[in-house]
């Protein structure tokens, strides 16, 4: 398969037009710097790519995430205001860092405004200058568009730390100032050779545990004990810097253990079972009828088509190891039907005409999907082999199936009508081409997530607790590879050549600042804990 068409290549470019929109930077911007440093064919290509997507994005009338944010803009700069119209008071809080276009709203509705409050952690003296480095940048972006008055927050009766808001961010000053969260919020990441230990830090521990499975084992027990010590279970939180890594285990481990939990993870489409369901059928024409994919699909619970053949399932997959018939499925059907006429067992004879009838109508069934069609043709032949499969009629299947699977074919539809918007004819693909894409598709599509976080233990990505007062704060998974996120240079601009492009005009983030990010999203975690704070990590990683 040409790179060019790989979900993984596809994913790198969009993060990177996405980064560059983000800050700005047309293709007319992207080709001026690539030239200044000497551009080469990749550079060329890549310009000509971030071209042609913007130009269908106009033509369209078309937004992407960050077009919607321009679009946002330029109606208030137009005087569109809506019920934004009369504000007295703007709070901006929650974030660490705004892009170009934001900052330009943020003016905006400053404008509009009696007042903006704007919280941001900070020092009022600049000591951590690395920990804080963003923003520090942000509030002199700020000032441009604004006018800005500094206000800090009295860490004695408030949160740690420091930030521009006249918000009460705690409303039990006792717990705010327990020593050694005071020490973490004072003193993390900063001159560890200017450091006094803290006379006692019984409020926070940090445990290694033997694996993912062994850690998160201690956690459901550690929290057990909690919760019969009366803590109540709305007062604990358990972040992971991405929960889709855990909570297969947790969702395992925590229920058995009779903790009410409640994930906040959007699983990919790939995991509903009706869509497993499908994967399998159109893998049974991928594998040529090979006997598991044949057993996979008439054995599933959700096989159930109204067909008086499906009696004879048994006995099908009876006959197929009998005969010994691995795959090829013009040659199983034909030695199952001269079976039928030939076995000199009348019982063998009776088992594999059964046999035939089932496969048979299988086969019938299937013939749709040998032939090359569009994304949306496709979408109509899953349409019908569902209908004629019954997979949305077992009795096993999941109350969320129906909805699961209009989602896939919603997603089916708009990647049809996507390809409509290039102008060119609809490609045609043929079914193996077809189960590779559908498979990026449901990789990159989320199951609608029914979350019940009353009276639960919450699981959280470290990313939304920033802002929480949790009292039992657990942080866990805390691999090499979750803190920090390391990033290895894309295929597409490495570490150096972002910094050359930065010296022609571009605003790329780099390893400097991806660290500072990594640091202050740390910092946030860490010190949103008021009783007590748990560190684990797997001893022994999954790698």
């Amino acid at each position: 398969e040409p790179i060019a068409g790989s979900g993984g290549f596809l994913d790198l470019v969009h993060a990177f037009i996405a980064e560059l929109k983000r800050s700005e930077t047309w293709p007319e911007d992207l080709e001026q710097a690539c030239a200044a440093r000497g551009a080469g064919r990749r550079d060329r290509e890549f310009a000509r790519v971030y071209a042609e997507y913007q130009e269908v994005l106009l033509k369209h009338q078309l937004f992407d995430a960050e077009g919607k944010f321009w679009w946002a803009r330029e109606k208030l700069r137009q005087g569109e205001w809506g019920a934004f119209g009369s504000l007295d008071l703007v709070v901006v809080d929650g974030f660490d860092d705004f892009t170009q276009t934001q900052y330009e709203i943020l003016g905006l509705l400053a404008s509009q405004a009696s007042r903006m409050v704007v919280s941001l952690p900070l020092e009022p003296t600049p000591v951590r200058v690395e920990l804080f480095a963003k923003t520090r940048v942000v509030c002199e972006q700020l000032a441009q568009q604004a006018t800005v008055t500094p206000a800090t927050i009295d860490s004695r009766s408030a949160a740690f730390a420091p930030g521009w808001s006249g918000r009460q961010l705690t409303s039990n000053p006792a717990e705010a100032t327990r020593p050694a969260f005071q020490q973490i919020a004072r003193h993390l990441f900063g001159n560890t050779r200017r450091l006094d230990r803290a006379a006692q830090a019984e409020e926070v521990e940090i445990v290694a545990v033997a694996g993912q499975r062994g850690e998160v084992q201690w956690l459901g027990a550690r929290i057990k004990r909690l919760l019969l010590e009366g803590i109540a279970s709305g007062d604990i939180v358990v972040a992971f810097r991405d929960p889709g890594e855990y909570a297969d285990l947790i969702e395992q481990v925590f229920p058995a253990a009779g903790i009410p939990v409640c994930v906040d993870f959007a699983a990919p489409l790939a995991q509903s079972p009706v869509v497993r369901a499908m994967l399998q059928v159109l893998q049974l024409e991928l594998a040529d009828w090979e006997f598991p994919a044949i057993r996979a699909v008439v054995d599933s619970p959700f096989f159930q088509p109204d067909w008086p053949e499906r009696a004879g399932i048994r006995t099908a997959l009876a006959t197929l190891r009998r005969l010994q018939l691995g795959s090829d499925r013009r040659r199983i059907l034909e030695q199952i039907g001269r079976d039928a006429r030939q076995a000199k067992d009348p019982t063998h004879r009776a088992e594999s005409a059964a046999a035939l009838a089932l496969l048979s109508r299988l086969d019938q069934t299937l013939a749709v999907a040998r032939q090359p069609r569009s994304l949306s043709s496709w979408a109509d032949v899953l349409g019908a082999l569902v209908a004629d499969l019954g997979l949305l009629s077992s009795r096993d299947r999941w109350p969320d199936d129906s909805s699961h699977w209009q989602t896939l074919m919603s997603a089916l539809f708009a990647a049809g009508r996507v390809e409509q918007y290039t102008g060119g004819a609809a490609r045609l693909l043929d079914v193996t081409e077809f189960v590779r894409e559908l498979t990026d598709l449901v990789q990159h599509h989320s199951l609608s997530a029914n979350r019940r976080e009353a009276g639960c233990v919450r699981v959280l990505p470290a990313s939304e607790i920033r802002n929480l007062e949790i009292p039992f704060l657990f942080v866990a998974g805390l691999s090499e590879q979750s803190f920090p996120r390391r990033r290895a240079d894309d295929c597409l601009y490495g570490e150096l050549e972002r910094r050359q492009l930065n010296e022609h005009g571009l605003a790329l983030a780099h390893q400097a600042v991806r660290t500072q990010e990594e640091m202050l999203l740390f910092y946030r975690v860490v010190t949103r804990a008021r009783r007590r704070l748990i560190l684990s990590y797997p001893a022994v990683s999954p790698d």
